[in-house]
């Protein structure tokens, strides 16, 4: 939308890559065109016939010579210093991966999903200490929320496209990025096992516990009715008393967030 509004304010070069977006992302197409972009690929995660795309509309886009790929998602962006030059996407059937050569990247939704960016060897000549070699870089995704582990690319089903939403997303968000460095730090690569507890897994429950002496939840203050307009958070939250008061009601049961084989 803001390239489209303001299309003028946006340096176009030659090779362009619009992903998702529906009509709007034709439209753009059209914009890039008419601006001198000589290559541009529009990418849809939805297949042709679920995507609500005017058939001949794609015939016209096709004759300025605009590529349209379905079915597909981004897996790898990749450049040099502040340059941006290939994405990498997967073809969501077949799993066969392609590269695209680009220069200009238009994402469809509000905020650029998260990445995990790290130094790439690729293209670099003698000893990465070097102090004039060129910075490669890659920016891959971060592994999956575990309800949606077996999705694959960017700005798939279950994505956070914005961690502002509140403190929980914060969290997780930061978790992720903390656990894909680290795995990325010692050569593993950042992707989520095949046995983690999803919605439908079948996991311990606990209905009851002995011996542990019941306390009373901390209550989160309010702020008066006359101090609304002064102060817009409605909540003042925990003195630091009432918040280790609060944690030590932790029974530290023990329990993990992930299933174990019966050999572990």
């Amino acid at each position: 939308m803001d390239f489209i509004k303001h299309s003028d304010r946006f340096s176009i070069k030659s090779d362009v890559v619009i992903v998702g977006g529906g009509k709007l992302a034709l439209k753009a197409a059209g914009i890039c065109k008419d601006r001198g972009a000589k290559n541009i690929t529009i990418l849809f995660r939805s297949s042709m016939e679920t995507s609500a795309l005017d058939p001949e509309r794609l015939k016209e886009v096709a004759k300025k010579d605009i590529k349209v790929v379905f079915n597909t998602g981004i897996v790898r962006l990749s450049g040099e210093e502040d340059d941006l030059l290939e994405l990498q996407y997967i073809d969501l059937d077949t799993l066969s991966k392609n590269s695209i050569r680009l220069d200009n990247l238009l994402i469809a939704s509000g905020r650029f999903p998260d990445l995990i960016f790290h130094r790439s060897e690729t293209g670099i000549s003698g000893s990465s200490e070097a102090t004039d070699a060129p910075l490669f870089w890659e920016g891959i995704e971060p592994y999956k929320r575990p309800a949606y582990h077996k999705e694959t690319g960017l700005l798939a089903k279950g994505d956070t496209l914005t961690d502002f939403r509140g403190t929980i997303h914060a969290i997780g968000a930061g978790r992720r990025a903390a656990a894909s460095i680290h795995q990325l730090m010692y050569g593993i690569s950042p992707t989520v096992p095949e046995i983690v507890v999803v919605r439908d897994s079948d996991v311990q429950n606990v209905n009851h516990v002995e011996t542990v002496a019941e306390s009373a939840r901390q209550i989160m203050p309010l702020l008066e009715a006359k101090d609304h307009s002064a102060f817009p958070e409605i909540e003042k939250g925990f003195t630091e008393e009432m918040a280790d008061a609060e944690s030590k009601r932790c029974l530290q049961c023990g329990l993990i967030c992930y299933q174990h084989s019966g050999n572990a």
